[in-house]
C-alpha cells in the first residue's frame, strides 16, 4: 500500500500548488477573448454543397432504377421461363405458368426464376384485425 500512496501525494501536492497560483488572464479578460474568436469566426460554410448533394441523389437515383430494370428483364431467348421452374405443388401459384393475380415473377438470372405471391391466403378474412 506504501508504494500506491507515494504517487497519490505527489500528484495532490502538484494540484494544490498549480490551484494556488494565480490565474494567467482575469476571467473578464479570458471571455472578452472567447467572445472575439465567436465573432469573427463567423458562419461556417458546409462541406458539402447543395449541388454534390443533388448529384449524389441523382446518381442514387438512376442506379437504383437501372437495377430494377435488370432485375425485371426476361430470360434469354430460347430458353422456357417455366419449364423446371414451376411452383411445388400447394404453393398457390398456377401450375399452367401464368401467373394469377397477386404474383409476382422476377428472374434472378437466366436460370433461376422468383416466384412471389401478394395476394392474401385463401381462408383470410376480409374484416381487418392487425394494422
Amino acid at each position: 500500500m506504501a508504494d500506491h500512496e507515494e504517487p497519490m501525494e505527489r500528484l495532490e501536492e502538484a494540484l494544490r500548488e498549480l490551484a494556488a497560483r494565480p490565474p494567467a488572464v482575469t476571467p473578464a479578460a479570458a471571455a472578452r477573448e472567447i467572445a472575439a474568436r465567436i465573432e469573427s469566426r463567423g458562419r461556417r460554410t458546409p462541406r458539402l454543397r447543395p449541388a454534390w448533394a443533388w448529384t449524389a441523389a441523382t446518381v442514387l437515383v438512376t442506379g437504383g432504377i437501372a437495377l430494377l430494370l435488370r432485375v425485371g428483364h426476361p430470360p434469354p431467348a430460347g430458353s422456357d421461363p417455366v419449364a423446371g421452374a414451376r411452383a411445388p405443388a400447394g404453393a398457390g401459384l398456377s401450375p399452367a405458368g401464368t401467373l394469377a393475380d397477386g404474383e409476382v415473377l422476377i428472374w434472378l438470372d437466366a436460370e433461376t426464376p422468383l416466384y412471389m405471391s401478394f395476394a392474401p391466403p385463401a381462408g383470410a378474412r376480409g374484416d381487418g384485425g392487425g394494422s
